[in-house]
């Protein structure tokens, strides 16, 4: 069912929305989506913006300007949505102001390469690169007593996820890296639909109820996949599947009743639940993927309150 706010708006704006058609054709419709949610040309005297390098990979750095300030600021690794096709830094640019001023935190946006150009794990391998950087002292960025964590949505909750599951596997074979405090994965994926695990199978139906849902289908979701050649057994991507959880950080999940990506939330919090991990969940009944960037739904402003206080219970300096 879907929410009837979102019902309303479909009715007064043409009829529903979803993404549909080739790799290239939904690439085009995520970037007039995103053009909805246009960056604001105007930096607020709060907060200063910086295009930079990390190596070969842009980044662009939010820090808040906070007086008097009694502890080192905690820092986001901020990966965009867009099923790792699509997205930029400028398609969130909003959302990581947002969380940069409300938060009290430096947030560093990565502007990954992407699909179907590149293929998985080369999104990867660039967080974890941009991970590496803002770890390096000369750098500036974290501090020895300052929190580290990993954000994102829908793709880059995948993402954010898979940051901390590579930290685990790299620390059980004795290298010692800069462990995250914290993920916020939004919708995040965490499974192939091809590759449910027997004792998930019974529950994991968002991809048959919500195949048609607004904004993103099962369609979609399969072409994002297909088009960076994801390997369903693929552990490192899919971190459902991965046996380190364990291991993980504190871990925010939200996740969007409408939404085929809905399931791969539900699996995780119980498999991090089970694995002795702190999570802090919050679901959308009736709301599709991503519907927090549209700011006139009352789920929306429910979202930012559940989002500031959830990742204020996940760290611990703030």
């Amino acid at each position: 069912m879907i929410a009837p706010d979102w019902i309303e708006y479909e009715n007064a704006n043409g009829g529903r929305f979803s993404l549909s058609g080739s790799a290239e054709e939904i690439i085009s419709q995520v970037k007039q989506l995103s053009a909805r949610v246009a960056p604001s040309e105007t930096v607020p005297n709060n907060l200063t913006i910086e295009n930079r390098l990390a190596g070969s990979i842009g980044v662009r750095v939010y820090t808040p300007k906070i007086q008097n300030a009694s502890h080192q600021l905690p820092v986001c690794l901020f990966s965009h949505g867009g099923g790792f096709i699509a997205g930029s830094l400028d398609s969130e640019d909003d959302f990581c102001r947002w969380i940069a001023t409300t938060i009290g935190c430096i947030v560093v946006s990565i502007d990954y390469r992407l699909g179907p150009e590149n293929k998985l794990p080369t999104m990867l391998e660039d967080v974890v690169s941009v991970y590496k950087w803002v770890c390096q002292p000369e750098n500036a960025l974290l501090g020895e007593q300052g929190e580290l964590f990993a954000m994102g949505g829908s793709a880059g909750g995948a993402l954010s996820l898979a940051l901390a599951n590579y930290i685990c596997k790299e620390s059980a074979n004795g290298n010692q890296l800069r462990k995250l405090d914290g993920v916020i994965a939004l919708t995040p994926i965490t499974l192939h639909p091809d590759n449910v695990p027997t004792e998930h199978v019974a529950g994991y139906t968002s991809y048959t109820e919500n195949a048609d849902a607004p904004i993103m289908g099962s369609h979609a979701m399969r072409i994002y996949l297909n088009a960076v050649d994801a390997v369903p057994t693929d552990q490192s991507i899919f971190t459902a599947l991965s046996p380190r959880l364990a291991d993980f950080p504190p871990v925010y999940v939200g996740t969007c009743g409408a939404d085929p990506l809905r399931d791969d939330g539900r699996v995780m919090v119980n498999l991090l639940r089970k694995s002795g991990v702190k999570v802090v969940a919050d679901h959308y009944p009736g709301y599709p993927h991503i519907f927090w960037i549209f700011r006139q739904f009352a789920g929306s402003a429910l979202f930012y309150e559940n989002l500031e206080r959830g990742i204020k219970s996940i760290l611990q300096s703030i």
